[in-house]
């Protein structure tokens, strides 16, 4: 059996990196809740879709990072875990073998203002009259591959702007 080296997930990192951008973070859940609605259950790797699609944003940023120490400088928490972002000439050698993709939404970007399961999708499909960051559960065929997916405790971003964020190590 072999294994894969750290040099392999860094490369993973860069080339998750490069391909995120053209990516959407999805947000589904928006009527049921969960059994515990502050403890929501754990999603399968044999999950293939977002539930009750709310819609789809175009990924905004994405970083590669690395583990860090809580107390150094530039550091952001994830999931209570300390990350350090790196930038791509620096990747290989501060061993970055995160991807962290980030999307931004707003009151009213959708119908509905509440969410509970976040994924990241590659290569969705829409109809063509959809244009921008933003896609409504109508103007989208398909959802493409669910790359990953959280659920969480119900979000409502009424009247603010919420930054979802999901991280994947490589």
């Amino acid at each position: 059996m072999s294994i894969k080296t750290q040099v392999a997930s860094v490369s993973n990192a860069i080339r998750l990196y490069k391909d995120a951008q053209g990516m959407f973070i999805g947000f589904g859940n928006k009527d049921t809740e969960w059994g515990t609605p502050s403890n929501p259950p754990l999603p399968l790797d044999t999950d293939t879709s977002l539930n009750e699609l709310l819609g789809i944003a175009m990924v905004s940023r994405v970083s590669l990072a690395k583990l860090a120490d809580r107390n150094s400088t530039n550091t952001f928490l994830y999931d209570g875990v300390a990350y350090e972002k790196v930038n791509l000439g620096d990747a290989y050698s501060k061993k970055a073998t995160f991807v962290l993709v980030e999307a931004d939404i707003k009151t009213d970007s959708f119908s509905s203002n509440v969410y509970r399961s976040v994924g990241l999708l590659e290569s969705p499909t829409y109809s063509n009259s959809s244009i921008g960051n933003i896609l409504q559960p109508s103007s989208i065929v398909s959802q493409g591959n669910l790359l990953t997916v959280k659920y969480v405790p119900k979000v409502d971003f009424t009247g603010y702007t919420v930054t979802e964020q999901i991280l994947i190590e490589n």
